[in-house]
């Protein structure tokens, strides 16, 4: 082979090379695996989640109340290192009860006005989580002050599949609505384990169920997760 058919033999290789290069396209999303920890409780709980990267926090929060196991009976912030968002200029409306039960936790009689409050609708979960290790906090419940620290640990290329979110796997329910925070689920707790506790009747009154803080289906999360992905798509 002469030297003028070996270079254009390999000015069509490297342009045939080229073009592959410049027609794959970058991923649109990624999907992060993130785990959650709900900080100071008197119980590890936790949860491993993996979700589309293009989330806006509007819905991540919806996913997180289901995969926690709460009830979105109050309001919640995302704090990360740079901004705090959520619904902007909250102003914060008389919280009740599920079911119109008794709250343990302490009423707040002031309404409270957040302007420093960046709307959660408008900004997406890769843009305050980027690199494996990035975390924020999760707040819910401003009486209770449960706070959920959430850790991006991988992420994977997305593709064009419609799945939102999945629950990988978790430890331990969630505490009840409205128990009064780590202290009071702490009280909760022990008068739950000890039937000559002096609260344990009305405790398991308080709570209308065989409540057991030990179990968590995620079997379970995943058919609200898709319940709410099939509602996203009817709207």
């Amino acid at each position: 082979m002469c030297a003028a058919t070996k270079a254009k033999s390999k000015a069509v290789k490297e342009t045939k090379t080229k073009t592959v290069k410049a027609t794959k396209k970058k991923p649109a999303f990624s999907y992060y695996q993130i785990k959650i920890t709900l900080l100071d409780s008197p119980l590890p709980i936790w949860r491993r989640l993996v979700l589309r990267s293009d989330l806006p926090l509007s819905l991540v929060h919806e996913m997180l109340q289901i995969v926690m196991g709460w009830g979105n009976y109050h309001n919640h912030l995302f704090i990360t290192p740079t901004a705090v968002f959520g619904i902007p200029l909250l102003v914060e409306k008389a919280e009740t009860s599920p079911k119109g039960t008794k709250s343990k936790a302490k009423a707040n009689p002031k309404s409270k006005t957040e302007p420093d409050i960046q709307d959660h609708h408008h900004v997406r979960l890769d843009e305050v989580l980027q690199a494996a290790g990035d975390s924020f906090i999760y707040a819910y419940d401003p009486n209770s002050d449960w706070q959920h620290e959430l850790v991006l640990e991988d992420s994977m290329d997305g593709d064009s599949g419609s799945i939102l979110a999945r629950c990988m796997m978790g430890k331990r329910a969630c505490p009840p609505e409205d128990v009064g925070g780590a202290d009071g689920y702490r009280c909760f707790l022990d008068a739950l384990e000890d039937p000559l506790h002096s609260q344990h009747q009305d405790n398991l009154d308080w709570v209308e169920c065989d409540f057991d803080p030990n179990s968590f289906d995620a079997r379970q999360v995943n058919i609200r997760l898709e319940q709410l992905e099939e509602q996203i798509k009817a709207d």
